[in-house]
């Protein structure tokens, strides 16, 4: 293998949307023997598909809509491993997990319910949320709008009469908008202004630059310092910098006069972390570890500027750090070596 190809990850992505098509069958009701031997073989093909499937269950067990299905396993082992998940499964879950229409109407419906129980003008409230390294929060706000707050975050939220302001001082959010007509949703950093009326879109701040990527609706950019009405009632004359739909993204460097656009494959490839995994296509091992490290302690450093720029490939699932420097190893010939209990150097194996 060359310094030029793509060193494919495990597919832990895979995982979770066939596990979760899994939960919506029984979910149904009577299953035939064949769909239970179908499903008996590919539980026990991979450990990915057994991890998957027990934390889905148990999350879907958590919102009461799955039903028992001990009784579809083929061995007592089995049984065994899903009761002892499901145990482990019982404590508080931050953010959603489940992949596809699961998620999507779980979040619609937090938003639905949330925009008919709370009409403008909103409950007041004032409050900061955080989250620690490699922890992962889910935060539903008076008019039915949803934040969830990724690893190494702060926020503080600031609602009053007609207006809905958020101040992201640290890291990363996704915010799904209630729609009001009356109040604007305002997303403000020290690097800039992201203003919406009711759709999808996540917000990530870095020391020197803000991006934003939305998934649905419509998202404005404002400069920071053209927010001058920021803590007033109301947020009006403000021309925006730049306006993004549905699938664009955008990059605005601190004190800058011009947004830049960031070309996007898949805008739900820049999202998936949202369910706890990272999607590389390419990217350089540098890039892949600086997006890694955000969810853990450990320094991890590489050795030479080749191996910096080996492109990388696959999903990995955040905070788990052993099984992407087996998969290195394996497939690239990568050692991690343990320098200390905190300390990683990659290089290549002699």
């Amino acid at each position: 293998m060359t310094d030029q190809n793509i060193i494919p990850l495990p597919n832990v992505k895979k995982a979770e949307e066939e596990a979760s098509l899994w939960i919506m069958r029984f979910d149904e009701g009577e299953i035939s023997l064949e769909t239970r031997q179908k499903f008996g073989a590919w539980y026990q093909k991979t450990e990915q598909n057994k991890q998957a499937y027990d934390r889905l269950s148990g999350l879907w067990q958590q919102l009461d809509h799955f039903h028992q299905e001990t009784d579809l396993f083929q061995t007592d082992d089995d049984i065994s491993s899903l009761h002892n998940a499901k145990a482990v499964l019982k404590k508080p879950v931050f953010h959603p997990l489940l992949k596809g229409a699961v998620a999507a109407s779980f979040i619609t419906c937090l938003t639905i319910i949330g925009y008919f129980q709370f009409t403008s003008p909103y409950a007041s409230l004032n409050e900061v949320h955080t989250t620690s390294i490699g922890e992962q929060k889910t935060i539903e706000l008076s008019d039915g709008s949803v934040v969830i707050l990724n690893t190494n975050s702060s926020l503080e939220i600031d609602y009053r009469r007609h207006a809905r302001h958020i101040t992201l001082m640290k890291g990363e959010a996704f915010f799904t908008v209630a729609k009001s007509l009356n109040a604007p949703f305002v997303v403000m950093t020290d690097k800039g202004i992201a203003k919406a009326l009711g759709t999808e879109f996540s917000v990530r701040l870095y020391e020197d630059k803000l991006d934003v990527v939305v998934r649905e609706g419509i998202v404005e950019i404002l400069k920071q310092e053209d927010h001058l009405t920021s803590q007033s009632e109301e947020d009006q004359g403000l021309k925006p910098l730049d306006q993004l739909i549905a699938g664009e993204a955008m990059r605005l460097a601190k004190n800058s006069n011009s947004a830049e656009p960031i070309i996007l494959e898949n805008v739900e490839d820049q999202l998936d972390w949202r369910d706890g995994i990272l999607s590389f296509k390419g990217e350089s091992l540098e890039k892949v570890i600086a997006d890694v490290s955000r969810y853990t302690d450990l320094k991890i450093e590489i050795d030479g500027e080749d191996l910096r720029q080996q492109p990388i490939g696959g999903y990995f699932k955040v905070g788990e750090t052993e099984p992407l420097f087996e998969a290195l190893k394996i497939m690239a010939n990568i050692d991690a070596e343990h320098i200390s209990s905190t300390h990683i150097r990659l290089h290549r194996s002699e």
